[in-house]
């Protein structure tokens, strides 16, 4: 008997875990702005990570600091929209 009609999807093999590692300087910078500190917001991360020194002509540089926080496994989230370090 011949199948007709389109193949079935196969499933999506999910990526594996893996340790922290290097992404950049830009996760480097928004770790050290954190460290030691209580939880915040993106807005206040990304100010200072540019006080800090990194240097960006982004205009909304915040949103991109919001992205990369939310992809940060080492980094929770609270109710309120504030992030912390784990």
């Amino acid at each position: 008997m011949v199948k007709r009609g389109l193949p079935a999807k196969q499933k999506a093999t999910p990526a594996p875990s893996t340790p922290l590692k290097d992404h950049g300087p830009l996760y480097a910078a928004i770790r050290a702005a954190m460290t030691g500190s209580e939880s915040m917001k993106a807005g206040d991360v990304a100010l200072k990570v540019v006080n800090g020194g990194f240097a960006t002509t982004n205009k909304a540089f915040h949103l991109e600091v919001g992205r990369r926080l939310a992809e940060m496994p080492d980094v929770a989230k609270s109710d309120a929209g504030t992030y912390a370090l784990k």
